[in-house]
């Protein structure tokens, strides 16, 4: 939950930053300057939280693949790549 809101927090100022030199004049927000500044940085802290769970599992697949590699003998590496050859 803490790196969800540091996370939120930057894609706030973020946003802010973008709106204040000339984000608001391409989008016409004069009521609602606030509101919308938290929606988008809400979901744009959303959608960085989802990467970044996905890019530590990816991470986490290439270690144990990598330790499946290691610890799996040459020739059986040879005869599973054989045998995908025939397959084609």
């Amino acid at each position: 939950m803490k790196k969800f809101l540091m996370t939120f927090f930057i894609c706030l100022v973020l946003v802010f930053v973008f709106m204040f030199f000339g984000g608001s004049m391409l989008l016409d927000l004069s009521r609602h300057f606030y509101a919308f500044l938290v929606f988008i940085s809400l979901a744009l802290a959303v959608l960085v939280t989802v990467l970044e769970a996905l890019w530590e599992k990816l991470e986490a697949l290439e270690k144990r693949v990598r330790a499946l590699e290691e610890d799996t003998p040459e020739e059986l590496i040879q005869s599973l790549e054989n045998r995908e050859d025939l397959r084609d």
